[in-house]
């Protein structure tokens, strides 16, 4: 009888380390298929050359940044060559830097002194309160579809960045509507930020923030075998405080890739990848109509009262 135990006491031991070892597999399989699924491809030279030439045309003289004007004397829409932006923006900033809720405000009507104001002559200004996960930002009032050619461009001279080791401040970003509807607050798809002074391009592999394992679908933390979904950073160079950074984010319209390019017009250098997104980004209409574009400061760091600030000579987008 003791021998029967026996084997039957290996017998469940050994079910339990195959099924530990199976999850192991499967689990190294799903982190190692989200790294080897991205496809990024480096932009030919010759459309890096016709970039650099965009980027490189004059949009605001820096000795112009000087002061803020008070609304009665200057609105952001005041400035002629940001009134097609606003005409299909939001403004949209935290209530009170205590306070997580945040209202949106028509951009095209809009001025607050200090926060959504301009200075000089040709300069809008966004500045954020300096809390964590508090914003400051212009996004478009409508949606685009992944399926056709949709680009953001922006220039802005940035100051205050605040600095917490490994989060930072996001500057400009491509996001998604539809993501609420999924029991989500919403991830951007692609997003450029500032992080201990550097300059990086973040990817999200998922819509989501987590999935399951096993079936790759869509999962709630703290279900069995839901997983974090992963990010992949591609650095765009150094950065410090009063550098004028450009950006372009483009929707390729072709439903499968996205390109950023930027360029830190201070130091000179210019960075430009084309990303195939996963499938999950683009499978239903659900969310490939539900694109939009967003710029300004969005405050990931711990540390307060930096009052992150973006001084833009330019923000224009063209939408099909």
């Amino acid at each position: 009888m003791k021998s029967i135990k026996f084997y039957a006491l290996l017998f469940v031991s050994a079910v339990f380390i195959f099924s530990c070892s199976t999850e192991d597999v499967l689990l190294d399989e799903f982190m190692t298929s989200q790294h080897e699924e991205v496809i990024i491809e480096d932009v030919s030279p010759g459309e890096m050359a016709k970039e650099d030439r965009i980027a490189d045309v004059s949009t605001g003289d820096a000795t112009d940044l000087r002061g803020f004007n008070s609304c009665s004397e200057r609105k952001p829409y005041d400035i002629s060559k940001f009134r097609d932006a606003l005409d299909i923006t939001k403004y949209e900033r935290n209530n009170s830097s205590s306070s997580s809720s945040s209202s949106a405000y028509n951009a095209k009507n809009h001025c607050e002194y200090g926060k959504f104001f301009t200075s000089g002559t040709s300069w809008m200004v966004l500045k954020s309160d300096g809390a964590k996960d508090h914003r400051s930002e212009l996004k478009l009032s409508g949606s685009v579809d992944f399926d056709k050619r949709n680009i953001m461009r922006t220039e802005a001279i940035i100051k205050h960045v605040p600095y917490d080791s490994g989060r930072g401040l996001t500057i400009a970003q491509i996001h998604n509507r539809y993501l609420s509807g999924m029991g989500e607050s919403g991830r951007p798809l692609l997003r450029a930020e500032i992080i201990d002074g550097k300059i990086y391009v973040v990817y999200a592999h998922r819509p989501y923030k987590y999935e399951d394992s096993r079936t790759g679908k869509k999962s709630e933390q703290g279900t069995p075998y839901a997983v974090k979904t992963k990010n992949t950073s591609y650095e765009i160079g150094t950065f410090n405080n009063g550098d004028r950074i450009y950006i372009k984010l483009d929707i390729k319209g072709d439903g499968k890739k996205v390109n950023y390019y930027i360029k830190n017009k201070t130091t000179g250098k210019s960075k430009s990848k084309t990303i195939t997104v996963h499938e999950s980004w683009r499978n239903s209409n659900s969310i490939k109509d539900r694109y939009y574009f967003k710029a300004g400061p969005y405050q990931q760091a711990k540390s307060s009262g930096s009052n992150p600030q973006m001084s833009f000579s330019r923000l224009d987008f063209d939408l099909d």
